[in-house]
């Protein structure tokens, strides 16, 4: 190879090693989550403070319902903010009702010292990952796991729990409803109760 060639290829290797050491480190700064909806919804009982309350039967909260498992890993170096945490309940073609859910800040309001939760499940006692509100963050190369409590009201419905990160989005999309230009995540669920109360 003469030196002709040699000084033509060195500048071009140059150039495409600092075009792949710049889309590295994107790719390593780039605000990115990998996010899981549980599949199905489970059941969640009345809620405690401690093992205690739930050896005297002592709830802190009558509940009978279900709850949303949603899992989050932020692997990027930033945290990044969640915003319009939701549940809505469709139980016909028109009436949409937007559901109430468990989470820190409705129980300041009666009791400012109420931090954890444990929910009772089959007959034991397991930790619930309640939200502090409708929104947060998600911490820098964190994992976080969300319990979304909710009690339906219809006997038969479909179930949407969805929220908003803070990463921008390319499209908007129409289910989102305010603020469609973020990243949207949604998962929808068959509901029925089996209780029959008639």
């Amino acid at each position: 190879m003469n030196w002709e060639v040699l000084k033509f290829l060195i500048p071009v290797i140059i150039s495409f090693l600092a075009l792949a050491l710049s889309f590295a480190n994107y790719k390593q700064v780039k605000k990115r989550l990998e996010v899981c909806i549980e599949d199905k919804l489970i059941n969640v009982g009345n809620a405690y403070e401690n093992h205690n309350e739930f050896i005297c039967k002592r709830p802190k909260v009558l509940f009978k319902g279900k709850a949303c498992i949603i899992k989050i890993v932020n692997p990027s170096p930033n945290d990044i903010g969640y915003f319009d945490l939701r549940v809505i309940e469709k139980s016909n073609s028109s009436n949409y009702e937007r559901l109430p859910y468990l989470h820190k800040n409705s129980f300041k309001l009666y009791d400012s010292k109420v931090e954890d939760l444990y929910f009772e499940h089959d007959g034991a006692i397991a930790k619930l990952n309640y939200p502090n509100s409708s929104y947060g963050t998600f911490k820098a190369n964190t994992f976080t796991h969300l319990d979304i409590a909710f009690v339906p009201e219809a006997k038969k419905s479909e179930i949407l729990v969805s929220f908003k990160v803070a990463i921008p989005s390319v499209r908007k999309i129409k289910n989102a409803g305010i603020r469609r230009k973020y990243r949207y995540y949604e998962k929808v669920f068959k509901y029925e109760s089996k209780c029959d109360c008639n």
